[in-house]
């Protein structure tokens, strides 16, 4: 059983994946924590897998599995575990712990994992941190320099699920390459799984912070953001894609404005290319 995959930057025929065994009790798994690659020829020929990670105990809470994350240069990876986050090299097969984590007591059949988000430099990496003690209700959003350094607190008390989702870049006329990061913000951070979200948006560093949507009512599901690729329109800034009692809504992080694209409440996942 595959835990996670995705295809390999700049490639649609490599595929890098990590695996589970399936088992009777709750979850349904027990995660191998492994990465291995596979490559598929355009006649549908396959190369032999090339495994960078073999299965290994994943820390604590292994049983749960690792998840991944690709850099933007497709040479690294994140990878996030309950009690850490940090960078796994496929050159070298080098993994470079950035960040522990004071692993979440769920008191239930299931284990606690930031989600991570890339900066579009290769430089930073965005995630939650869970405080101690193993079942304090606190969880602040970090920007983590991938070279080194403590990690920078953006926003305390955001919540267990932030999902931190960093936009494309722009070219300022000074140079830099400037983005922002969406995440979800808990209306009952205390409340933990049972909170539900507002969207925000800031600048990378912290700042500029915004309320996007909904910005009344009774909030949202925890659930992965998506940005579009390019802007929506002339004078219109990128949007970002969320789901609202399963309709797809689209919320322009320049103006605000957010509208309704869906209306059977039938969709589940969204992506954008």
């Amino acid at each position: 059983m595959v835990h996670f995959a995705d295809w390999k930057p700049g490639s649609t025929l490599t595929v890098v994946f990590s695996t589970v065994e399936p088992r009777p009790s709750a979850p349904g798994w027990q995660a191998n924590n492994d990465l291995a690659q596979r490559s598929f020829g355009v006649s549908g020929f396959l190369n032999p897998v090339h495994t960078y990670l073999e299965t290994n105990a994943g820390g604590v809470y292994g049983w749960w599995g690792t998840a991944f994350a690709f850099a933007p240069e497709g040479l690294r990876l994140a990878y996030s575990r309950p009690d850490g986050f940090g960078v796994l090299n496929l050159q070298s097969g080098e993994q470079t712990p950035l960040v522990e984590i004071t692993p979440l007591q769920t008191f239930g059949d299931w284990a606690w994992s930031s989600a991570v988000a890339w900066g579009w430099d290769g430089e930073t990496l965005f995630g939650t941190v869970h405080l101690p003690p193993a079942d304090s209700p606190q969880f602040d959003l970090v920007a983590v320099p991938v070279q080194g350094g403590a990690p920078l607190t953006l926003v305390r008390d955001v919540g267990m699920f932030a999902y931190p989702a960093v936009s494309p870049f722009v070219q300022r006329s000074s140079g830099e390459r400037a983005y922002q990061v969406a995440y979800l913000q808990a209306l009952f951070p205390a409340q933990g799984e049972r909170s539900r979200y507002r969207l925000m948006v800031m600048d990378r560093d912290g700042s500029n912070r915004r309320a996007l949507y909904p910005l009344e009512g009774s909030g949202l599901e925890p659930q992965r953001l998506v940005w579009s690729p390019q802007p929506l329109a002339e004078r219109r800034g990128y949007a970002i894609a969320v789901l609202d009692e399963n309709n797809l809504w689209l919320v322009d992080t320049l103006s605000g404005e957010f509208w309704q694209v869906t209306g059977d409440g039938l969709t589940s996942r969204v992506d954008w290319k």
